[in-house]
């Protein structure tokens, strides 16, 4: 089984070529959910908090094809990815234990030498599941798929 490291590299190559289907595959269910529902909440949904939910329910098992627009969340999604990870970025450390199935990966850019003093650098948290590592957050919270959508601090 690849570790959260190694599935982090396949991510963030993922993420700057746009391929959200493999970005998708490799985030968990839950995060999946969140990340449908923090869109719609940024695109100022007027539907129902239940419809909300039901449509991230189903692109969070079926893909995002099974939404009603997924093609305006392919082309507003993707790029963004895009340009949320341009350069190259290094993950620093090793293992970073968050609970039992949880793993954080912090990633700091590479373009700049790490002198001394403060770093800068963004956390991924990983969930093991049965499927290997996957994106359970892109930082130190997790997401909770509610209406309107949240996070959590990890327990």
């Amino acid at each position: 089984m690849a570790s959260a490291h190694e599935v982090t590299v396949d991510w963030l190559e993922a993420a700057r070529a746009g391929d959200l289907d493999t970005v998708w595959a490799l985030t968990e269910p839950n995060m999946r959910r969140w990340w449908i529902l923090t869109w719609l909440e940024a695109n100022h949904w007027r539907g129902a908090p239940e419809a909300a939910l039901h449509f991230a329910d189903q692109a969070a098992e079926a893909g995002i094809d099974a939404l009603p627009f997924a093609d305006l969340f392919r082309s507003s999604v993707g790029p963004n990815l895009a340009e949320t990870y341009p350069i190259e970025l290094g993950m620093l450390g090793d293992r970073r234990p968050m609970g039992r199935d949880l793993e954080a990966v912090l990633l700091v850019p590479t373009d700049k030498p790490i002198t001394e003093g403060l770093v800068l650098a963004q956390v991924l948290l990983w969930r093991l599941t049965d499927d290997g590592w996957r994106l359970a957050a892109w930082d130190d919270r997790l997401p909770v798929a509610s209406w309107p959508p949240t996070t959590e601090l990890v327990p």
